[in-house]
């Protein structure tokens, strides 16, 4: 497994603890106090459908670096171009697997400024059998380059690449076919359009 920054390291380990004789910890086991560092850059988000996930809270530091809150927006429908198909047709299946979803992307501002994130998501379940993965973002802190959206600059562009972390139980034949390097990378995507179409309704 490729080294991981100490945010996102953090939250496996805290992740792991929650496991016990369990392939995915439940939901109700996270105890946020245990671990307050991670609350203001999390996303948790429930698969409401294998078609839909939605954000159910956002931590403040991540509301503050877009710009506004996610809760209640479909992240499959956010999602543009060539990753969005990707993404669509196997993030249900690959989320569900006790494997970590490791999601880089580059996000390109309009005027040509680019700013890097990092975020770890690990999936979680509800003792009646709801699905949920927990996100935590390392991104540049660098206030100039937070990725406002609908503002005039927007984002232009945003290039991700996705990769499986095997956490002990293997991976998804799924994954194998879809990325036999390892790593689904260079696909992208453009974030504004459906945030855009949206605002109507905050």
């Amino acid at each position: 497994m490729r080294p991981l920054p100490p945010r996102l390291l953090d939250w496996l380990s805290h992740w792991s603890s929650l496991r016990g004789e369990r392939r995915v910890p439940l939901r109700a086991a996270f105890d946020p106090t245990a671990v307050p560092a991670l609350l203001p850059h999390i996303h948790l988000l429930c698969w409401e459908t294998p078609q839909r996930l939605v954000f159910r809270l956002n931590g403040t530091a991540e509301e503050q670096r877009l710009g506004r809150s996610l809760v209640g927006v479909d992240y499959l429908e956010v999602l543009q171009g060539a990753a969005a198909e990707t993404i669509r047709q196997h993030l249900f299946e690959w989320s569900l697997w006790p494997s970590g979803v490791l999601i880089d992307a580059d996000e390109v501002r309009a005027d040509g400024r680019m700013h890097q994130t990092v975020a770890l998501s690990l999936p979680l379940v509800s003792e009646g059998g709801g699905s949920f993965m927990m996100t935590v973002v390392e991104a540049d802190p660098d206030p100039a380059f937070l990725p406002q959206w609908g503002d005039g600059a927007g984002w232009r562009d945003q290039i991700v690449g996705l990769t499986l972390l095997d956490l002990g139980q293997g991976l998804p034949a799924s994954w194998r076919r879809a990325a036999p390097d390892g790593r689904l990378g260079r696909l992208r995507t453009d974030p504004a359009v459906a945030p855009a179409a949206d605002r109507g309704r905050d």
